[in-house]
C-alpha cells in the first residue's frame, strides 16, 4: 500500500511526468532531478521505499516532488511495478509518462538543444506513443571504488565512457518485441558459457500512459503494447558504477530482494573478490560528449524530421 506523503507545490495537468521508484540514492538524487529539470520534466512522482540516508528528507523539501512510501519489500511488490503501475494508472493517463530509475538519465538526439516538450510535439504529430531506448553502462577510466561523484559536474562528465559494442538483439514477446543485451556487464561479469542470461538493457521509459498499461520486467516491456513506437530511439545513460558500487552490490546480494535472490548481485561480489580494484575501461571504450555521438556509433536512431522539427 502507499502512503501519499506530501504534494508538489505546482502540478501541472499537462507537461511530461517523471516517475521513480527509490531507496537510499542520496549521492545520485540531486543530480537524477536536475538533469530531467533542465530537460523538461516539470513534475515528478516519486516512491521511497524505506531509505535511511536522508534520500526521503531531500524529496520531501523538493517544490515539484509528489511523495509517496511504501513499506512493501521490495520483491514482494513485483520490484517495485505494482507502486510504479498504480501510480502510472492512477496519475498519468493521457499524458506522456517518463518512468526512470535514480541512476538513469534519459537523453535523444538533440537533447541538448530541444527540450522535451518539443520531442514529445513531434511523437504526436508523428502519431508515436512510446519511445525506445538502449540501457547504456556509463564508468570512469578509473577503478569502480576510485569514481566518485564531483561537486559541479554532471555524472556523465565523470563516467563518460560506455561500450559502443557488441550489443546482440533477438525477437522478445512482449512491447517492444526486441530484447538486446551487451555492454560491459556482459564484457566483464559474465562467463559466455554462464547458464545465468545477462542483463537486458532495452528499455521503453517513454510512453503516452493509457490507463491498463501495466511495466513487466522494470521497464524493459510494457503490456499491452502502444499501437506505434517512434523511429527515434533514445538511451537512458546508467550510472551504476560509483565509488558505493562495491557496498551496494553487498548490501543488495545480502538483503534478496532483487530479481531471482539477486543473483546480478552476487555475480558482481564474486568479480569485485576476485580483482577489488576492478576497472570498466578497455582499449575499446567510448566517450560520450554529447547525443550525435550515440547516434553516429548507432546505438539511438534520429530521424531527418526531427532534426529540422521546430
Amino acid at each position: 500500500m502507499l502512503e501519499f506523503i506530501k504534494p508538489a507545490v505546482n502540478s501541472p495537468s499537462t507537461g511530461v511526468l517523471g516517475i521513480m521508484h527509490v531507496r537510499n540514492e542520496m549521492l545520485r538524487m540531486e543530480g537524477v532531478l536536475d538533469h530531467h529539470r533542465r530537460l523538461g520534466v516539470e513534475e515528478f512522482l516519486v516512491v521511497d521505499n524505506g531509505s535511511t540516508d536522508g534520500t526521503r528528507e531531500y524529496l520531501e523539501a523538493q517544490p515539484d516532488v509528489n511523495l509517496f512510501f511504501s513499506e512493501q519489500p521490495y520483491s514482494q511488490g513485483k520490484y517495485g511495478l505494482d507502486a510504479t503501475n498504480a501510480l502510472l494508472n492512477r496519475h498519468g493517463e493521457g499524458r506522456w509518462c517518463l518512468t526512470i530509475d535514480a541512476d538513469e538519465y534519459f537523453v535523444y538526439p538533440h537533447c541538448e538543444n530541444k527540450r522535451l516538450p518539443l520531442f514529445v510535439k513531434y511523437l504526436e504529430r508523428q502519431g508515436a506513443e512510446a519511445v525506445l531506448t538502449i540501457l547504456l553502462d556509463m564508468y570512469s577510466a578509473r577503478s569502480i571504488a576510485e569514481t566518485e561523484p564531483e561537486p559541479g559536474r554532471s555524472l556523465w562528465q565523470v563516467c563518460p565512457h560506455f561500450d559502443g559494442d557488441p550489443y546482440s538483439c533477438s525477437k522478445a514477446d512482449l512491447f517492444p518485441f526486441v530484447q538486446i543485451v551487451g555492454g560491459p556487464r556482459r564484457r566483464v561479469f559474465w562467463d559466455r558459457g554462464s547458464s545465468v542470461p545477462p542483463p537486458t538493457v532495452n528499455k521503453v521509459p517513454l510512453v503516452k500512459w493509457r490507463k491498463g498499461y501495466r511495466y513487466a520486467s522494470s521497464t524493459h516491456f510494457l503490456k499491452p503494447g502502444p499501437a506505434r513506437l517512434a523511429e527515434v530511439s533514445g538511451a537512458l545513460l546508467h550510472f551504476k558504477f560509483l565509488s558505493d558500487f562495491h557496498h551496494r552490490a553487498a548490501h543488495e546480494a545480502e538483503r534478496q530482494e532483487h530479481f531471482h535472490g539477486a543473483r546480478e548481485y552476487k555475480k558482481y561480489i564474486e568479480k569485485l573478490a576476485e580483482t577489488p580494484s576492478l576497472s570498466l575501461f578497455y582499449e575499446g571504450s567510448r566517450k560520450y560528449n554529447k547525443s550525435t555521438d550515440l547516434v553516429q556509433v548507432g546505438l539511438i536512431q534520429n530521424s531527418p524530421a526531427w532534426s529540422f522539427f521546430l
